[in-house]
């Protein structure tokens, strides 16, 4: 079982590795720069004093072309077309200069995923903000992949952000929390978001029988593991004045359990940790509470990823076993 030594030790550096001076990074997608990630993604540079770097990927298909035994497109198509897409950014960010917020924008030709997360890393990006696509169900899954993509790949936070979403300071906001270091890098990541007065709810799911429902403020008093470790979390947290922290410990499936609760509970914002470990079985026949997540969230969501030294730290000062 995790002790609270432990967590302390191994928490205690997780945010000092979350990149701090870096810009916001919006992957965009070519041909339609969707209102609620771009408002999203300015409003967190300008609350933050951060450049907004507009990232747009324009996938080749020479491969596809030559084994089609059809010649590939001349350099000068990518050229132009890369010219073009540029020119339609910077008018859509021209029609809200007046914020401040100084924006660069890149225009590449790659693979998608890979090319947002190797630009995102060179420039030490403070987050990678992307939308889910459009309203009908193949944008949604093409999209929607596509963010997913991402957000496994990223070494950073990445915020998926749906259509409607307003920008803005967040009043309530939850993050899964399984103790990890993901999860509280995830956890980290928010809190510039949160408005004073706010609501930040940290959730823990278990998969055993419950003997006694906990959804109690941290000034009562604990008498299980799993309130201690929530004491711990919450005390290494660099939290903002005027933040509000409640804890909830629920029972069940972990996804059908928070995607309920965030749900229920009117959140803004629904935060998590996302673990590298499973095996490629697991990846395919069960998936993660990060992927799940995402497939479902009404609301924007933020993933933070476990880093590859996580799991030699873990050995370290082991954070599981809190179900056990």
């Amino acid at each position: 079982m995790a002790t609270t030594q432990s967590v302390s030790a191994a928490l205690s550096t997780s945010c000092d590795r979350i990149p701090t001076d870096g810009p916001i990074v919006l992957a965009a997608k070519p041909f339609d720069l969707t209102e609620a990630p771009l408002a999203v993604a300015r409003w967190l540079a300008r609350r933050e004093d951060r450049e907004l770097h507009v990232i747009s990927i324009v996938e080749e298909h020479d491969a596809l072309a030559v084994a089609a035994g059809v010649m590939p497109l001349p350099a000068r198509y990518y050229d132009e077309e890369r010219a073009a897409i540029t020119q339609r950014i910077a008018g859509e960010l021209q029609l809200d200069s007046a914020d401040g917020v100084l924006s660069r924008i890149s225009v590449e030709n790659g693979p998608t995923a890979r090319t947002v997360v190797d630009l995102a890393r060179e420039r030490d990006a403070r987050l990678i903000v992307i939308g889910t696509g459009r309203h009908d169900a193949l944008g949604r899954f093409i999209y929607g992949e596509r963010a997913m993509q991402i957000v496994r790949a990223a070494d950073r936070p990445v915020l998926v952000v749906p259509r409607g979403a307003t920008a803005g300071p967040l009043q309530r906001a939850i993050v899964a929390v399984d103790f990890s270091r993901a999860s509280f890098r995830a956890a980290c990541a928010i809190l510039p978001m949160l408005t004073f007065g706010a609501e930040l709810t940290l959730v823990h799911v278990q998969t055993t029988t419950p003997k006694a429902e906990s959804d109690k403020p941290l000034s009562a008093s604990t008498d299980t593991p799993c309130d201690d470790l929530f004491a711990r979390f919450v005390s290494l947290l660099p939290l903002p004045p005027g933040i509000n922290v409640k804890t909830k410990l629920l029972w069940g499936e972990p996804v059908d359990s928070i995607d309920v609760y965030a749900r229920l509970s009117g959140a803004e914002l629904l935060a998590c940790g996302r673990l590298q470990s499973h095996t490629l079985a697991e990846r395919i026949f069960v998936g993660s509470v990060s992927a799940g997540l995402l497939r479902r969230a009404h609301c924007a969501i933020l993933v933070a990823p476990e880093l590859h030294d996580d799991a030699r730290a873990d050995a370290r000062a082991p954070l599981t076993g809190v179900n056990e």
